[in-house]
């Protein structure tokens, strides 16, 4: 597994820093929305485009050290968040730790992602203003498929591909021996397609699966996010009984 670091500095006291990282009303006006957010407790971050992270607080030492553990769209691996602060004279330095990302390219969005964010809760507290992006102009996910083959046969099974989709006019092409590139056609998209690349790669345990399924800002305005949302959930409830079903099958045979 790969670690990311991140680091910014807030214009502001550890103490300040820290509500703006935890309670749940400061964390909707620059990060995502929530309604608990506490040392024990599961948690759920939306950020209102049908992305979002669930997972739970391990540690909360106020106001210098922060522990979380989170899966994106409750799926895939799990991540383990770190946020160290540290008092300066001018301020207070955040610390991001990420741990947990499975390659190289999530590796790379992950940096430009913690260097998003970090730059919003500097602002947020600097300014008092709310900054959360609107929405995210393409999905991206994964999925760990623990003892998979390097290609899971239900990628190559139309039926698979009905069944997640039932609305679209699917069109898959296998573009190498661990990629598929998909394209989606639904009534009321004004003729739009967008476009889907899944890629399987090897992971200690078996198979990670990603995909970024991009072209959503060329729908007709009034659709573009209520789709993407629905599309979101879709690959979610795609991917989670694959990674179920390969879990029980691995479980099962050791």
């Amino acid at each position: 597994m790969y670690d990311v670091f991140r680091q910014t500095l807030v214009p502001a006291s550890p103490s300040e820093t820290w509500r703006a990282l935890t309670d749940p009303a400061r964390l909707t006006r620059w990060f995502a929305t929530t309604d608990r957010f506490a040392l024990g407790e599961r948690f759920r971050l939306d950020f209102g485009d049908g992305d979002f992270f669930a997972g739970e607080v391990l540690e909360w030492r106020e106001p210098l050290y922060l522990h979380l553990a989170w899966r994106f769209m409750d799926i895939g691996p799990r991540f383990h968040i770190r946020l160290y602060l540290t008092p300066l004279p001018e301020g207070t330095e955040v610390t991001a730790h990420d741990h947990g990302s499975l390659s190289v390219e999530e590796v790379q969005s992950l940096r430009a992602g913690w260097e998003d964010f970090l730059e919003r809760l500097s602002h947020h507290v600097a300014t008092g203003r709310d900054v959360r992006y609107e929405w995210s102009e393409t999905i991206g996910v994964g999925a760990l498929l623990a003892g998979a083959p390097g290609w899971p046969a239900e990628l190559d099974d139309r039926s698979f591909w009905e069944a997640a989709f039932p609305s679209a006019a699917v069109q898959a092409e296998r573009q190498g021996p661990r990629k598929l590139r998909l394209t989606f056609e639904e009534e009321g998209w004004g003729g739009v397609r967008t476009e889907a690349l899944v890629e399987t790669s090897p992971a200690a345990c078996g198979t990670y699966l990603g995909l970024v399924h991009g072209g959503w800002p060329l729908l007709p305005a009034d659709r573009r996010l209520a789709e993407r949302r629905r599309y979101a959930e879709r690959w979610r409830q795609a991917l989670e009984p694959l990674e179920r079903k390969y879990a029980r099958d691995s479980a099962e045979a050791a």
